[in-house]
């Protein structure tokens, strides 16, 4: 590097302005993904609010009021400084040629990373994204960052009949136990949906269900893992890749695990 060259610049400034600005003047959005809020959840946030400030600003959009901002990101963590006391929280605002098309997105990745967004929630701001934009199950799994799997999933949740789904208890099933149920006959859901709120395993929900071997496509696919040190480990599906999951895969490998620990007796 010469003398008149400069280096290349440790930070470069975003296209998103930064405010503090008035709780009372932000609003949150009512088709957003996260329709409940835990209050314990709440209660903590807040009061870690009070002893350290509100570290991660809120995501936000100018509304239609001039004075008026709807939050893209950050619905729990405005909840939370509203119980704190505080007036005033710190925001990013989207640039003025933000795309509004892409909120539902933007919430969903950030609903869906974390890890605590209910199924039945999920389901429904899933199925909705798509038929707002014309998505195959594929784009929107891309556009997501998530495996067609995933997406494939949800959208089996949302075949259960919505009589079931206000069911007390339904809020509570695993997301795997609803997905069994929704990839269900139409006829055998509301029992297999009382077998789950007894108390019922997920595999003994998926040893009920009336068509888990003739709803299968029989479709042959290799997944390869390689490893550092160790050879290579490879598991044949005799399932359609989109219906396999991690939690598939997680099993595959313990039931690997207990039978070479039953070959050397342990």
């Amino acid at each position: 590097m010469t003398e008149t060259e400069q280096p290349p610049p440790f930070a470069t400034p975003l296209d998103q302005d930064a405010y503090e600005i008035a709780l009372d003047h932000i609003e949150p959005d009512p088709d957003q993904p996260r329709k409940t809020f835990d209050d314990q959840e709440l209660a903590d946030l807040a009061a870690s609010i009070r002893e350290n400030g509100l570290l991660q600003p809120i995501l936000v959009h100018k509304t239609d009021d001039p004075a008026g901002f709807r939050i893209i990101a950050g619905e729990r963590r405005y909840r939370a400084a509203k119980l704190a006391g505080l007036r005033t929280v710190p925001c990013l605002e989207m640039p003025r040629d933000f795309d509004p098309d892409l909120i539902d997105q933007l919430q969903l990745v950030e609903n869906i990373q974390r890890a605590d967004l209910r199924p039945l929630e999920a389901a429904e701001a899933i199925e909705s994204y798509i038929e707002r934009h014309g998505l195959s199950q594929r784009d929107a799994a891309r556009r997501l960052g998530k495996p067609t799997a995933f997406v494939a999933e949800l959208l089996a949740i949302r075949r259960i009949r919505a009589e079931l789904l206000v069911r007390a208890g339904a809020e509570k099933l695993s997301k795997q136990t609803l997905v069994e149920i929704g990839r269900a006959p139409d006829g055998q859901q509301e029992e297999l949906f009382g077998h789950a709120l007894s108390g019922s395993s997920l595999d003994q929900i998926r040893e009920r269900r009336a068509n888990r071997e003739a709803g299968t496509r029989v479709v042959y696919f290799n997944e390869r893992f390689l490893l550092e040190r160790f050879p290579a480990i490879e598991i044949r599906w005799r399932r359609h890749p989109d219906e396999v999951t991690d939690e598939d895969l997680v099993r595959a490998l313990e039931a690997v695990a207990r039978q070479i620990a039953t070959r050397h007796g342990h």
